[in-house]
């Protein structure tokens, strides 16, 4: 497999560009790529064909492109967790093609942003490496939530809200009878759970309570749980 990498707006050029410098150390000492070796950069959503000389990013040709939207868009909210459990969601929810993450500070949170500049350089380079890996076009959006109410839905949404203590509503069976969505914005809590208060605000937001499976899933694993359903019911 040939190493990707995505270039930002301001350094690209369709025909050669200088690339920044961490790209160039990790080209050139990192990944020592030779001269007579091709690689691949993003731009735009577009696949570009490339190799690395006199310090440059040359371009041969375009690869692909993205062809069409995508039927339903998949967008995370998620409580904060510790940072080894972020870590994996920010991973795996990209790598299973999420198109948006937001963060949210929970009653139950075990984790505080403190530099939030800091945070989502850290957070932005993870995602940028697993959507490099997973062969994506596109690099997830990523936000803070200071408040709930900085949300902003369509009637064109779909809202749901995992629950454990549902008892009666399935997200696979919800699924089912509710596929003419045009996005779907899922709430996974911490291992803590949710407030009374905060379950009720959700309701209050018109969010769906839905049950994911019979068993406790840890934070990280209800995340990839609910993203393969969507995926298995709407991409093909």
């Amino acid at each position: 497999m040939k190493h990707r990498f995505f270039i930002e707006d301001k350094e690209f050029d369709n025909k050669e560009f200088i690339p920044n410098i961490n790209l160039k150390k990790q080209i050139k000492k990192v990944l020592r790529i030779k001269k007579s070796e091709t690689f691949l950069v993003i731009n735009k959503e577009k696949e570009y064909l490339a190799y690395f000389e006199d310090d440059k990013i040359k371009i041969l040709k375009l690869i692909r492109e993205k062809e069409k939207e995508k039927k339903i868009k998949i967008y995370l909210i998620q409580s904060l967790v510790n940072h080894s459990i972020q870590k994996i969601i920010l991973q795996k929810s990209t790598e299973l093609g999420i198109d948006g993450i937001y963060f949210f500070e929970s009653k139950f949170s075990n984790y505080k942003i403190k530099d939030e500049k800091n945070k989502y350089k850290r957070h932005f380079q993870i995602l940028k490496e697993a959507a490099e890996q997973s062969n994506q076009l596109k690099i997830p959006f990523l936000n803070y939530l200071n408040n709930l109410d900085e949300l902003s839905f369509s009637k064109k949404d779909l809202l749901l809200f995992a629950y454990e203590k549902e008892e009666d509503i399935y997200l696979k069976s919800f699924l089912d009878k509710n596929n003419f969505y045009k996005r779907i914005f899922i709430v996974i809590g911490p291992e803590g759970g949710f407030s009374l208060e905060e379950i009720n605000k959700f309701k209050k937001m018109n969010f769906n309570i839905v049950k994911l499976t019979d068993t406790i899933l840890r934070t990280e694993t209800a995340v990839i749980y609910s993203i393969s359903i969507f995926n298995y019911l709407f991409i093909k």
